[in-house]
């Protein structure tokens, strides 16, 4: 048979190997690289598109609100204007007379004071003075030459003001003088049109005490805002930002107001359209018109740069009081050529990493056929002096004709020799290694976390001495003392099992553990978790550690809170508990005598067989990593054992779990007759009753517990039939359902389920008598089956005392039926 050289085969493997991981992490490595430029480019041309999209929308919101603040000012300035120039009027007709008065009579001053004034203008030849006296008669007026001495009394504007009485009562009102707005139409308006077309204009109005005249002065609003409009398009046709961004923008009716191409300002664009065919200057204003404006993608007409029509996306936002849409965008082609340049330098450095990268793996390669050769060279030295030493030895497992390889024949010949010996040795010495390191664990924990609570009830204390220290906050740090002090009777605890040291028991009401781990669980359980406590008032006292009843409660409950993610309720339940010969010899480890029951209840998730089968094994846990320590419901295991109890765990996926704990009640002087203690014979001899036999169906998917049950009621008097799933029962309904008196039906069964079938047996027979079996609570996943008319409830594991008196009430019997010979 031909053999190989372990040298030779160890570096062909190596460098296999190693090739091929090198291509196959390569591989990868180049893919995910790959992934991660794509993302980094999208992420890169997201937050360009981004930076752009804010910048244009920054520019655009700035001149916005720019406008905003001189259009706010129109009517200041306005009324800054008349006012300087009625003070004027004021001036040079005090001037007039007090010059004139002395040498010449009062009409001839008056006229002096007229011709001054009528001929001044201002405002671009807009601004003029009328007078008035305090009667309303017109004194003078510039355009109303033929109206002087009317009185003009009843003049109105054009919504119906009287004018003139207004500008005298301002007048009149300070010496000062005062505004009046109202609306006039503008001299080019023919006066038939007068109310329709009036424009909204201000006057100022001051009494000339000499004479009693008003003199006033007005301006159109819409004038000045005019003025204020042309000097905005000038400020905004100098806005230039990037490299070749600026501003756009047009009224109402589509009439460009400012461009980048001097050549369409002025002209009507309303019908233009872009290269797509989209009427770009009615969407560009409908855009614009949304509330705080918005963003556009279409294809300009003109790139500043190229004179050629480019894509894209504008930021526009209204003026509504000037009928304005104004916007700023940037152009695609500039983002994408930044694209284009993150994308050439990223490929550029993958290929530069594609290089190195090889290289490195050329250079592992040789090293490790270098370091390979000295390895053998180094192997196959020890191999021979190993193969030296060994003198004889004895048959072994391996078989050497199915080794190829010369030396691993040589290794397995002699190892052969000292595999049994081996074998055993150190199956000893892990065990000894095992119990070591878990009792090294334990004390090493206690030790370190003792240390902790030590600094940690230093502080707490100390800090309590701090007068200043509210009631309230007094009364939180005795609380956490409280707290310190029972996490160090846990180390204790952990310190004591250590040491293989029995923990002391004193009397415990369980009923007020439950409400105190209660109180903390209401602090830290999810709001969607309903806690429910059902606690017998009567409930018997156990002999046991308060601690560590007090952590296995807490490590039930946080289990099916963890079991619980998406909410639901966790029921904690009481009561007084008796178990039988019966009940003790079909549940290994349990005791007979007075107990008490502490069911613990949630409607989570769930467990299925494999995973409850291995419920108590330490360190097992279906959590991630991270998430548990597995101990969890060992420890209450454990505790359970520790008081003498039993524990009990009844599951399954999607139906939530239930806990039930058997603790023995502390004081036997409360126990009623010896009962408890005596065998089915002696219980069956007290049973007395009627003759008359009573036909029961058993249904369950468990043999053990059909021939128990069976077994059990036909021991009370009972004539018993049975089925194994919800299918068989409903044949054996329809053909003895006459003389069936009552159903013994398990709520959790494969195929049709327990709900399902007692849902048929009604619909079979309305007045049938169904007593449901389950091992979750009734007030957990039995309610619904209760509420859809089952005549009682019994849960498992249950005691055949409590199984007879629960059939016998569903039954509707005073007393036990008499017992089969």
């Amino acid at each position: 048979m031909k053999t190989y050289s372990y040298k030779k085969v160890f570096q062909v493997v190596v460098v296999a190997i190693l090739l091929l991981s090198g291509t196959v992490v390569g591989y990868f490595w180049i893919k995910r690289e790959h992934q991660y430029q794509l993302e980094t480019l999208q992420r890169i041309h997201e937050d360009h598109v981004a930076l752009r999209k804010a910048e244009v929308r920054a520019i655009v919101r700035q001149l916005v609100e720019e406008i905003a603040f001189h259009q706010a000012e129109v009517e200041d300035r306005l009324k800054r204007n008349i006012l300087e120039k009625v003070r004027v009027a004021i001036d040079i007709a005090t001037a007039i007379h007090a010059r004139e008065s002395g040498s010449r009579d009062e009409a001839e001053v008056k006229q002096l004071i007229i011709d001054a004034l009528m001929q001044l203008r201002f405002f671009n030849g807009r601004g003029y003075y009328w007078i008035h006296d305090t009667d309303h008669i017109l004194v003078a007026h510039p355009y109303r030459e033929g109206s002087i001495g009317r009185d003009d009394t009843n003049i109105v504007d054009s919504q119906g003001q009287l004018l003139i009485q207004s500008f005298v009562s301002a007048a009149l009102s300070n010496s000062r003088g005062g505004f009046v707005d109202y609306y006039w139409s503008k001299p080019e308006i023919d006066e038939r049109y007068h109310r329709e077309l009036g424009r909204k204009k201000i006057a100022y109005l001051q009494l000339f005490e000499p004479y009693n005249w008003v003199f006033g002065v007005g301006e159109y609003v819409e004038d000045v805002e005019a003025q204020t409009q042309e000097a905005m398009i000038r400020r905004i046709a100098a806005v230039r930002f990037g490299e070749a961004g600026y501003i756009f923008n047009h009224d109402r009716h589509g009439v460009c107001l400012n461009h980048v191409n001097e050549e369409v300002v002025g002209r009507n664009r309303w019908e233009l359209l872009d290269a797509s065919g989209m009427k770009l200057v009615q969407e560009l204003d409908r855009v614009g018109r949304q509330p705080g404006g918005g963003f556009l993608e279409y294809v300009a007409t003109i790139d500043p740069r190229t004179g050629e029509p480019a894509k894209k996306l504008s930021f526009v936002r209204s003026v509504d009081d000037w009928g304005w849409v104004m916007g700023a965008g940037v152009y695609i082609e500039d983002v994408e050529a930044r694209l284009a340049e993150v994308q050439a330098t990223m490929h550029k450095r993958l290929i530069v990493n594609i290089l190195i990268a090889g290289i490195a793996l050329g250079v592992t390669a040789m090293l490790v056929l270098l370091v390979s050769q000295r390895m053998a060279a180094w192997f196959s030295r020890e191999l021979n002096l190993i193969v030296s030493r060994s003198e004889s030895g004895e048959d072994a497992p391996v078989d050497l004709d199915s080794l190829r390889i010369a030396e691993l024949r040589e290794i397995g010949a002699k190892s052969n020799m000292v595999l049994a010996q081996n074998t055993k040795i150190q199956a000893q010495l892990l065990q000894a290694q095992k119990m070591e390191s878990v009792g090294i664990l334990a004390g090493g924990v206690a030790h370190d976390f003792n240390n902790l609570l030590h600094v940690m009830r230093g502080n707490i204390e100390l800090l309590a001495k701090n007068l200043s220290i509210d009631p309230q906050g007094s009364a939180r740090l005795k609380s956490v003392t409280t707290s310190l002090d029972r996490a160090a009777r846990l180390v204790q605890q952990l310190l004591l099992f250590s040491r293989k040291v029995e923990s002391g028991k004193e009397p415990v009401d369980l009923n007020q553990e439950v409400r105190e781990v209660a109180q903390m669980l209401e602090r830290t359980i999810p709001k969607m978790i309903a806690l429910e406590l059902r606690l017998d008032p009567a409930v018997r006292t156990i002999s046991g550690d308060p601690v560590q009843v007090e952590q296995a409660l807490l490590n039930l409950a946080n289990n099916a809170v963890d079991a619980m993610a998406g909410g639901g309720r966790l029921l904690i339940e009481t009561s007084n508990v008796d178990l039988d010969v019966h009940f003790v010899s079909s549940h290994p480890g349990s005791t007979v005598g007075r107990h008490v029951l502490l069911t613990v209840t949630d409607t989570g998730c769930g467990m299925d067989e494999a995973t409850l089968k291995q419920a108590f094994d330490p360190f097992f846990t279906t959590k991630e990593v991270g998430q548990g320590t597995g101990l969890g419901l060992a420890s209450v295991y454990g505790i359970v054992k520790s008081h003498g109890g039993y524990i009990h765990c009844y599951s399954e996926p999607g139906q939530g779990t239930t806990f039930r704990i058997y603790l023995p009640a502390a004081d036997p002087f409360e126990a009623e007759p010896d009962e408890l203690h005596q065998p089915e014979a002696a219980i069956k001899a007290k049973m007395d009753g009627d003759k008359d036999v009573r036909t029961i169906l058993v249904v369950d998917d468990e043999p053990t517990i059909r021939e128990l049950t069976k077994e059990a009621l036909e021991g009370f008097g009972y004539v018993v039939l049975h089925a194994a799933n919800g299918e068989e029962a409903l044949d054996i309904y329809q053909e003895h359902g006459q003389a069936i008196g009552l159903v013994l039906l398990d709520l959790n069964m494969p195929g049709m389920g327990g709900h399902k079938c007692l849902q048929e047996l009604l619909r079979l027979d309305p007045t049938v008598r169904v007593l449901i079996a389950s091992g979750y609570s009734a007030n957990g996943q039995a309610r619904e089956s209760l509420n859809s008319g089952a005549a009682g409830f019994i849960g498992k594991p249950y005691q055949l005392k409590e199984l007879e008196a629960v059939v016998r009430e569903a039954l509707g019997e005073a007393e036990p039926r008499a017992q089969q010979p």
